[in-house]
């Protein structure tokens, strides 16, 4: 939604000027009311809509921001509680302190005073069902996302014993407590040593690359970086395999659309890096020309 309201912005007086240009009667009544906002058009230097559309374009990116976190491929369940509370957090202020952004801010001063009240009540009424929205769709009070939060490894933050014994309780794991502890205490030990550039999940793999005695601290770090964050990758996955998979290509066997898809997926190196790659994997290169490609079942 974010690209499409800044791309009316871009085009707002070329559009604004032909709705105009084809008068009352010929413009349809629902897009004469959006854009004009009265009768006669002409000798309105701003209106409503334009305001409503500044404040959208700065409020989505709240929204497009969040969203792009959470969806993203190394995206963790640890980030999910604090994304959503950040995000409402966010919606509240902006209603409390009626922060609209600077450029509908700037707008809003053109507008007639009674067009302004008008776009004050619109824009709470907004912000009232969009916070109720996420408190209808996400649990703020769910104790064991809350708790997840513990494993983040963020700089100045140490893993708390007692965070850890609550959500381990909360999860069920069966793990030895006693032994958990003693890899706490290692962890806090080594802290100082992680780079704080890496992503959660990769500061843990270090830990346990170098720690290999700390098993029950990784039973409950596997258990818990194992919970996907949403479906966002699996839809994208099954995009690339129709793009593959197309009735022109109905032929390919399972074993190539699922080769094909590794390559695509899991290969973030540029083609021309990619290219030099493969030139240097003589075995492949031959594999490729030779006629023994494929294993075809006999009856």
């Amino acid at each position: 939604m974010l690209p499409a309201i800044q791309r009316i912005l871009e085009c707002w007086p070329a559009l604004k000027s032909y709705f105009v240009s084809l008068g009352q009667e010929d413009c349809p009544s629902i897009i004469w009311a959006f854009v004009c906002g009265a009768t006669d058009a002409e000798n309105v230097d701003c209106t409503v809509a334009e305001c409503i559309l500044a404040f959208m374009h700065n409020v989505m990116q709240e929204f497009d921001s969040s969203i792009r976190i959470l969806e993203r491929d190394s995206a963790t369940v640890i980030e999910v509680h604090s994304v959503m509370n950040r995000l409402r957090s966010q919606l509240i202020a902006r209603r409390k302190d009626q922060f609209y952004g600077s450029k509908a801010k700037q707008t809003l001063r053109r507008l007639l005073p009674q067009q302004q009240e008008k776009f004050k009540s619109l824009v709470d009424k907004y912000f009232e069902k969009a916070v109720q929205y996420l408190e209808d769709k996400f649990d703020f009070n769910d104790q064991i996302l809350a708790h997840i939060a513990c494993l983040s490894l963020n700089e100045g933050q140490s893993l708390q014993w007692s965070e850890l014994d609550v959500l381990v309780e909360k999860l069920a794991l069966d793990v030895d407590e006693d032994k958990l502890y003693s890899d706490v205490v290692i962890l806090k030990e080594v802290l100082g040593l992680l780079e704080w550039c890496l992503t959660p999940d990769r500061k843990w793999a270090y830990f346990f690359s170098k720690a290999t005695e700390s098993t029950e601290l990784l039973k409950v770090v596997a258990f818990v970086f194992s919970t996907p964050v949403s479906n966002a990758y699996a839809e994208r996955v099954f995009s690339h395999m129709e793009d593959a998979w197309s009735d022109k290509r109905n032929r390919l066997s399972v074993t190539m659309v699922k080769a094909e898809l590794q390559v695509r997926l899991n290969f973030k190196i540029p083609c021309p890096e990619f290219k030099t790659f493969v030139e240097e994997q003589r075995s492949l290169i031959a594999a490729a020309k030779g006629n023994t490609k494929y294993k075809w079942k006999t009856r």
